[in-house]
């Protein structure tokens, strides 16, 4: 026989207690399983989360934030994006296929005069010519380190084969030929 929880009228599967996972959840963080906490703020909620610079500085966003260091808000029992919420109180409802960028690169900025609209596109070129791509060891995939690119770039010109290169430095052939042919580590 199927285990479902015990609150009656719920009939989800059994987690653990006799409850299932959303009111094992609810018990665990509030103590009873029937405590629904309402995730609706207000416009003034938001405001009071918000540090306003002097003149036209950036607006900081003062509480909870992702791992990027963009602040996070609920709106309707959903989770919005602090600086896209400015964006739409100040300038209306965002389109779709666009985001909302910094002109202050601050993440947790919200001052509507430092955001503007822009495609993923937009977003890159603006990183890029910022100079905020992760290149190099800064990079998570990155295997090869700034002396190793150099040892492959000197055994090159001594005509050492990108294979044999690649085997001495264990990785695979292509990374070899993207960095000997300008593909990748362009800035060293």
């Amino acid at each position: 026989m199927k285990k479902v929880c015990s609150i009656p009228e719920c009939g989800n599967d059994f987690l653990a207690r006799g409850l299932c996972k959303l009111h094992y959840y609810r018990w665990k963080r509030q103590g009873n399983p029937l405590i629904v906490i309402a995730k609706n703020n207000t416009e003034e909620d938001f405001w009071s989360k918000v540090e306003i610079g002097e003149d036209n500085e950036c607006w900081l966003w003062q509480t909870g934030k992702d791992d990027d260091g963009y602040g996070a808000f609920w709106w309707n029992n959903r989770q919005v994006k602090a600086h896209r919420f400015s964006w739409e109180i100040f300038n209306g409802p965002i389109r779709d296929g666009l985001q909302v960028l910094h002109d202050c690169d601050t993440p947790s900025c919200v001052n509507p005069c430092h955001l503007f609209l822009g495609t993923t596109q937009d977003n890159t070129a603006d990183r890029y010519s910022k100079g905020r791509q992760a290149r190099g060891v800064s990079c998570h995939s990155t295997v090869l380190s700034e002396q190793d690119v150099a040892k492959a770039r000197s055994m090159s010109l001594g005509k050492v084969s990108g294979r044999k290169i690649a085997r001495l430095l264990g990785v695979h052939p292509s990374t070899i030929y993207k960095l000997l042919n300008g593909d990748s580590w362009k800035h060293i």
